[in-house]
């Protein structure tokens, strides 16, 4: 495809009512979370942007009730609702602004090229640049004693799927993040909204801190898909886990399914049989190590301590190495 040529649009389409349908770029003049841009913003972001928004063209500006717009693609094979933006305060935010005002709902997703305060587990800082994946899908809330504990580690299993798809062999690092070669590469940050959960995913697809800011802030060290000979632009790469997330969602009304999903991602956890050190702050015990044995339906971490079989509901985990 030419890097040269111009995203196209047609002329404006007046809608009342009417919500994204397709891959749409948000254009609305209402304030929050969301930068309101062009296509040709979103292509100037990052050359696999450009990439991204040339092969969607054209793109039709759509005007709804109460300042909302949007470009829609009008390219058939655009599949959606996925909301994208070049500048999001987080893209949980925009996804909860969003179901709010009823401009998405159950399956919408928003995908931002760029977040200004990108957020993980316990409000830590999320490093977000240009060129990576930083996107929110909307499921269905998880019922108490179906799994609700395992949604991170549910979406982890299908970020892990997509990368091995790709030929990766990522482990699923307890409770939400994927490592590939033991370097972090994907995290993963559920929160509820009323009826749903809010599932937000963040790939190093290209970009990723470098070891000496991550010891600064006492992260784990980062990689990219890049530096594994993986080029993907992050909306061809969130539709990819976007189908995988389906096949785990598919299993729920199995009344097995819990069981069978710590199943499979026993199989890629990371250190499983090892021995770690989990940090807990904040927690009598503090920093202690321990074996990892599995997990529980509940998605809690089996742990053997001192001789006794314990299980941990929140905690950093780092290797042991002797």
């Amino acid at each position: 495809m030419s890097g040269t040529a111009e995203p196209r649009s047609e002329s404006p389409v007046a809608r009342t009512n009417a919500i994204p349908t397709r891959v749409a770029i948000w254009a609305g003049s209402l304030s929050g979370p969301l930068q309101p841009s062009a296509p040709e913003d979103l292509a100037a972001d990052h050359p696999v942007w450009q990439e991204t928004v040339e092969a969607l063209s054209p793109w039709r500006r759509v005007e709804a009730a109460d300042g909302a717009a949007w470009f829609e693609s009008t390219n058939t094979q655009a599949p959606g609702p996925i909301v994208l933006c070049r500048r999001s305060s987080s893209t949980q935010d925009a996804t909860r602004w969003l179901l709010a005002r009823g401009l998405l709902g159950m399956g919408g997703a928003v995908v931002a090229a760029n977040q200004s305060a990108g957020r993980g587990r316990m409000g830590r800082a999320w490093a977000s640049v240009s060129g990576n994946l930083h996107g929110t899908w909307i499921c269905p809330a998880i019922e108490p004693g179906a799994g609700a504990g395992l949604a991170s580690l549910a979406a982890g299993l299908a970020v892990a799927r997509t990368l091995e798809d790709l030929g990766l062999s990522p482990a699923i690092k307890w409770p939400n993040d994927i490592l590939v070669t033991g370097r972090k590469a994907a995290g993963i940050l559920t929160e509820t909204s009323g009826a749903f959960t809010l599932i937000g995913i963040g790939v190093n697809t290209c970009r990723c801190p470098g070891d000496a800011a991550l010891r600064l802030e006492g992260s784990f060290p980062a990689t990219t898909l890049t530096e594994h000979g993986l080029r993907h632009g992050p909306l061809a790469l969130w539709l990819a886990i976007l189908r995988r997330g389906q096949d785990v969602l598919a299993q729920r009304p199995d009344p097995d399914y819990a069981a069978d999903l710590c199943r499979q991602i026993e199989n890629r956890l990371a250190w499983a049989g090892q021995t770690v050190t989990i940090h807990q702050p904040g927690r009598q015990g503090g920093t202690y190590e321990c074996r990892i044995l599995g997990l529980n339906t509940d998605g809690s971490l089996r742990v053997r301590r001192n001789g006794q079989v314990i299980s941990i509901y929140s905690g950093s985990l780092a290797p042991v190495y002797r």
